[in-house]
């Protein structure tokens, strides 16, 4: 077994972690632009903090049954579909899927002014409903934010009390409670 380290920094607390095993070192580093935060990291898991759910592009068959859902997964199993790249693009972010190169997308019943809370990932383009401004809550505790419509990623409750569904929504209440804040995993 190699031993790999590699350096994690988010404004404005700097991590360094160390950690041991195969697979593709993830990494995650700050960009600023037009006074928006930006935060680049790659082959990460986004794991919600409220249920420990990972966010997963949905496969009906492994490798080649992809479709355009995106899901809180309950078994983080870490594998490609569950990886995702942030990406700065234009002062904001693009969070893309590793197994798929897709991005995570924001459905809009009419463009640019009716979202939905559908959560997608879809071939990427150049508009607003693939763009997110990342808040950082806590050491590697993001709070995701699409740039166009203001809604927060969230892991949907039925009821807020009976515990998590698989959904994934864009909520346009960004509380900032357990279930929009997702922790950065490796």
């Amino acid at each position: 077994m190699r031993k790999r380290s590699f350096g994690l920094a988010l404004v404005p607390l700097l991590l360094v972690a160390v950690f041991t095993g195969s697979g593709a070192a993830a990494s995650v580093a700050p960009a600023q632009a037009n006074g928006i935060q930006a935060v680049e990291a790659s082959n990460i898991l986004l794991v919600n903090s409220n249920s420990g759910y990972c966010l997963d592009q949905h496969y009906r068959t492994w490798p080649t049954g992809a479709t355009n859902t995106v899901l809180a997964w309950s078994q983080c199993h870490g594998s490609a579909n569950q990886r995702w790249d942030i990406i700065k693009y234009n002062g904001v972010n693009k969070i893309v899927n590793r197994a798929s190169g897709m991005c995570l997308d924001q459905h809009f019943e009419v463009w640019p002014t009716v979202p939905t809370t559908q959560m997608y990932v879809w071939q990427c383009h150049t508009y607003a409903n693939q763009e997110w401004i990342i808040t950082n809550i806590t050491a590697l505790h993001l709070l995701i934010k699409n740039r166009q419509s203001r809604d927060c990623l969230d892991q949907h409750h039925l009821d807020g009390l009976r515990g998590p569904t698989t959904t994934v929504v864009a909520w346009d209440n960004c509380h900032g409670m357990a279930n929009q804040v997702w922790r950065v995993g490796f």
